[in-house]
């Protein structure tokens, strides 16, 4: 009755996930580590995820790219941040903002750590910055301590 109404059943095909995650991992280890810490991260797992964005940082593919590093240090600013250590966050975001370019996340976090670490008009400036780059910023969780 379905398939007189619906048509014949299509499968997809189906990716076995650790085949794809073996692949991945052999192309490049650095990648694979990224996705498992950015997973870490929007569960709040923040050591773990602080950990494996660390292995990541040991491929040279990801040393070869700017981005990348930018992406990374910028995540680990974010993670000192939630852990309540503002003065690395500001290294992590400094660092981010050196190596990947003008990342409006960066500088949110950055203007974050100033307020964090009691600097509040250079996290003002930090934040009309965000802004002028589309990125509206807002003080959450990460300075309610």
């Amino acid at each position: 009755p379905l398939a007189a109404r619906f048509g014949p059943l299509r499968s997809l095909p189906v990716t076995d996930p650790v085949q794809r995650r073996v692949a991945m991992m052999l192309a490049s280890p650095g990648q694979y580590w990224m996705s498992i810490a950015d997973h870490e991260m929007r569960y709040r797992n923040n050591e773990r995820a602080r950990a494996l964005y660390e292995a990541a940082l040991n491929d040279p593919q990801v040393l070869a790219s700017q981005a990348q590093l930018g992406e990374i240090y910028q995540a680990m600013g974010w993670i000192d941040l939630r852990l309540g250590d503002a003065a690395s966050a500001v290294r992590h975001f400094d660092r981010s903002l050196q190596v990947g370019g003008q990342l409006p996340g960066a500088v949110c976090g950055l203007g974050l750590a100033e307020l964090n670490r009691g600097r509040a008009a250079e996290a003002d400036d930090l934040f009309q910055i965000s802004a002028r780059m589309g990125y509206p910023c807002s003080a959450g969780e990460e300075i309610l301590r």
